[in-house]
């Protein structure tokens, strides 16, 4: 039921001043009431005289078998009349067997009325609750589950994602290292190309040097047989020279020397040309085996150029396909990623469904659900109220004096907190309370603070209702640090209150 927490064993349901007939005399008495729902689910109302807890019980009742109704006749100026019948005193488990209460408004009765059926069906409401939260909580199980396996496919696709960013990565250095193996292989290519061109050059040269060679050689040969040719001549000069000075014949001695001497001059020359023709077929030999060795050093390196390039293409198609492995890889794990990233968007959308239909589910439990520590700070604040409303010596700074920024110190007076949550002292007539904070204002901070004054830590403001629209503020010093801080909580609550 909406406005009460759920009503599990040993939970107060709701707590308050109610105005109470007697059982005996019909005179009226405000006393405070606690309905809770004890460890059985027995549903018992307790009233005391005071709200401070440890307070004595003045009475109890068992409303299991007790029924509320509005009375017709007023009591004592109280419109708004209720009675809680009971089967029998021993049902009450007391000593009535009716109980009237007074309340200050229709809205208090119903809301009396309302908490007083929610706690009559605990046990139905608190099996409920705890089937609800039984299946809230299996939904939660179940979204939790699927926000894990989101995380998990979330996992998945970076892991997917940073595969194909790397395998983009090798793809891409494959294609550069492939790249660079084709240039290696075009310029081996190139080189192999340009040895080939050499070695057939050389080759000419060499089958030219060659052939000047053995024309050279011919050529000595001829002109040394042309220089045996004259030396023969010129023997045979010198023999019929020798013939004519034998016979006498100095004419003839002459002549044959004139020939001998021609013969002689031509065999030198002769010779001296072949000598020649002989130096220069051994130098064209020398080029020749010079070109040979040129041509068989070209043939050597167009060979070795051959199988650097035949090697730089096969290089070139192994980079080749290693980069059109490489790149079907990237594609194998992009498509891998965007297959985890359409899983993940599954995964998120089925965490989502099973979240909201978990908060759904929950939605009617979480506002109906009191914690232990939600309890505690109930009766904490109940406590705070209490304070204030009992009231204390507080000690007041002149507003007026303030404002003019002379400072004076404060003077004792007598605050509370009045029923209807406004702030009262002395004489004045109660006021609204806007908020309490622990420290000076800015108004009494404008003042001037004295040095080493022994009550800084004791002060507090109040804003509160001033004339229109605008607030007031009071400066107040407490007497210890603890009842400081009760006052600026139970104001507080007091403010929210209103």
């Amino acid at each position: 039921m909406p406005g009460f927490p759920r009503p599990s064993p040993n939970t107060v349901i709701k707590s308050g001043w109610i105005v109470k007939e007697g059982h005996k005399v019909s005179n009226l008495k405000e006393r405070f009431f606690v309905l809770r729902v004890e460890h059985d689910y027995a549903p018992l109302l307790f009233y005391y005289e005071s709200e401070k807890p440890g307070s004595d019980c003045k009475g109890q009742c068992n409303l299991a078998t007790a029924t509320f109704q509005p009375t017709k006749k007023k009591r004592g100026g109280y419109e708004h009349c209720g009675r809680l019948d009971f089967a029998s005193k021993e049902s009450a488990e007391s000593s009535f067997e009716k109980l009237v209460l007074c309340f200050k408004s229709a809205e208090d009765m119903n809301d009396w009325a309302a908490a007083i059926k929610h706690a009559q069906q605990a046990r139905q409401i608190d099996e409920e609750e705890q089937n609800k939260l039984a299946n809230a909580n299996a939904l939660s199980a179940d979204a939790e589950r699927e926000e894990e396996e989101a995380r998990l496919a979330q996992l998945n696709l970076e892991k997917e994602e940073a595969e194909a960013v790397a395998a983009e990565a090798d793809a891409a250095r494959e294609r550069q290292e492939a790249e660079e193996a084709r240039l290696v292989a075009d310029k081996e290519a190139a080189e192999a190309q340009q040895a080939q061109e050499d070695m057939e050059r050389e080759q000419r040269e060499a089958e030219e040097a060659r052939i000047a060679a053995e024309k050279e050689a011919e050529e000595a040969r001829l002109a040394q047989e042309e220089a045996d040719r004259a030396e023969a001549e010129a023997e045979a000069a010198r023999a019929a020279e020798e013939e004519a000075r034998r016979r006498g014949d100095e004419e003839a001695a002459r002549k044959a020397q004139l020939e001998r001497e021609q013969a002689e001059r031509e065999a030198a020359e002769a010779q001296a040309a072949a000598d020649r023709e002989r130096a220069e077929a051994e130098e064209a030999q020398r080029v020749a085996q010079q070109e040979a060795a040129e041509a068989a050093e070209a043939e050597a390196v167009h060979a070795k150029e051959l199988a650097e390039a035949e090697e730089a293409a096969a290089n070139l198609a192994k980079e080749e396909a290693e980069a059109q492995e490489a790149e079907a890889r990237a594609a194998k794990e992009r498509a891998e990623a965007e297959e985890a990233k359409a899983k993940l968007e599954k995964e998120k959308a089925e965490a989502e469904a099973a979240r909201a239909q978990a908060q759904e589910a929950k939605a009617g439990l979480l506002t109906r659900q009191l914690s232990k520590q939600d309890i505690e700070a109930a009766e904490m604040q109940a406590q705070f109220k209490q304070f204030v409303s009992q009231g204390g010596q507080l000690k007041k700074f002149a507003r007026a004096k303030l404002v003019k920024k002379n400072f004076a110190l404060p003077t004792a007076k007598t605050f509370c907190v009045t029923p209807d949550n406004k702030l009262k002292w002395d004489k004045r007539d109660p006021v609204g309370i806007q908020s309490a904070r622990a420290g000076p204002s800015t108004l009494l901070s404008n003042a001037g603070i004295p040095d080493g004054a022994d009550w800084t830590n004791l002060v507090f403001h109040v804003n509160i209702d001033g004339d229109g629209n605008k607030a007031e503020v009071l400066d107040l010093v407490a007497e210890t640090a603890e009842d400081k801080d009760k006052w600026v909580k139970g104001l507080n609550i007091a403010a929210k209150a209103r």
